[in-house]
């Protein structure tokens, strides 16, 4: 083997442990966080789980989706923006979400996608993250229902880690949203 000055003449099997060593230091002192920050919340009782929104934030996340439609594979990905454009004395928020950058493809074809094809949607949400109303061309009973199943409920209570909650709606005449229940378990803090 030539070496060259600077170059790591070590075996791959000692690097290996040392990789190994460093991610199980690595885990140890994840561990000890951890454990130090469940023991922390069961003496304080642990946090309250709520959303604090200010009217301009905005979150950006890409999504993708693989699905089977009639025995083939088809995938979807796209870039979802959420801005938040207003905040209400009584803490509820609403929420403008656009898709953009999407692309798709099905039976390993890509098909095109035109930009403005998934209309953009204002979702007004109450306090506790539940949907209270959606505005936009695309205010379907398959709307709510999607909305829904994406919804983080926070219980505006105090939470432990291990705890567990639920959130239970009733169907929606109105808006034909089917009824739901979420059950929802706190595995930890960050």
């Amino acid at each position: 083997m030539k070496r060259t000055p600077g170059s790591d003449v070590r075996s791959s099997g000692a690097l290996a442990y040392q990789h190994t060593m460093a991610f199980r230091m690595k885990s140890l002192a994840f561990g000890t966080v951890v454990a130090l920050s469940t023991f922390a919340l069961a003496a304080q009782g642990g946090p309250t789980l709520t959303r604090k929104v200010k009217s301009g934030d905005e979150l950006k996340y890409r999504l993708k989706a693989t699905i089977e439609v009639g025995g083939q594979e088809a995938q979807f990905s796209g870039l979802q923006t959420q801005k938040i454009v207003e905040v209400a004395p009584d803490g509820t928020y609403t929420v403008q979400a656009a898709t953009s950058d999407v692309k798709a493809v099905f039976g390993g074809q890509d098909i095109a996608v035109p930009e403005g094809t998934i209309p953009s949607i204002t979702t007004v949400y109450n306090v506790d993250g539940t949907v209270k109303e959606i505005r936009g061309d695309s205010t379907a009973a398959d709307t709510y229902r999607s909305s829904n199943l994406a919804t983080v409920f926070y219980t505006g209570k105090e939470v432990k880690v291990g705890d567990t909650y639920n959130n239970d709606k009733a169907a929606d005449s109105n808006t034909g949203a089917v009824a739901y229940k979420s059950t929802y378990k706190v595995v930890g803090e960050e």
